[in-house]
C-alpha cells in the first residue's frame, strides 16, 4: 500500500568526531516484496558554526532490491549563522545499483531553532527522471528533540 515502517537498530557516539553505525529494515506492509535491509556508516563533526557529514549506506542483493545490490555515498553540511535560529544546510549522494544508476541527488535549504522545535524547507533533485520520479521538490519539516 502506501506506508513504509523502518526500523533502525544501531550504535552512536563520539564527541569531536561523532559515528553512527547501524542497519535499517524498510517494511511495506502490504506489499512484502519491496521489504529490504541497509547498512548505514556515519561520521560527522562540528567546527565553529559549521556541521559536516558523510554517509556510506549498502543494501545486499535481496528480494526487495529485485535481487540487485546497491551502494550509496553522500555528505552534507549545514552553516549556523551567529547569533539567528538560522541555518543553511546542503547535501550531495551518489547512488548506484537496484534504486538508481549512477544517480545524483543534491539538496539546498534552511533551519531554524524555535522553542526545542526544527523548522526546516529545502530543495531537492537529481539527475535521473524516470517514470515521474525524480521530479524536483520542495520539502518541508519541522521535528523536535528531546
Amino acid at each position: 500500500e502506501d506506508i513504509e515502517v523502518d526500523l533502525y537498530a544501531g550504535f552512536a557516539g563520539g564527541d569531536t568526531v561523532t559515528y553512527d553505525l547501524g542497519v535499517t529494515y524498510y517494511m511495506y506492509p502490504g506489499v512484502s516484496d519491496f521489504n529490504y535491509a541497509e547498512f548505514i556508516g556515519k561520521l560527522g563533526t562540528t567546527v565553529g558554526p559549521v556541521t559536516l557529514g558523510g554517509m556510506v549506506a549498502y543494501a545486499p542483493s535481496q528480494d526487495g532490491t529485485g535481487n540487485t545490490d546497491n551502494f550509496y555515498v553522500g555528505t552534507n553540511a549545514s552553516i549556523g549563522i551567529p547569533d539567528t535560529p538560522l541555518s543553511f544546510t546542503g547535501s550531495i549522494g551518489y547512488e548506484d545499483g537496484a534504486f538508481g544508476d549512477d544517480k545524483i541527488d543534491w539538496s539546498l535549504g534552511v533551519t531554524a531553532e524555535v522553542k526545542g522545535f526544527t523548522l526546516g524547507a529545502s530543495y531537492v533533485d537529481t539527475n535521473r527522471f524516470v517514470g515521474g520520479l525524480g521530479k524536483a521538490g520542495a520539502v518541508f519539516s519541522i521535528s523536535y528533540g528531546f
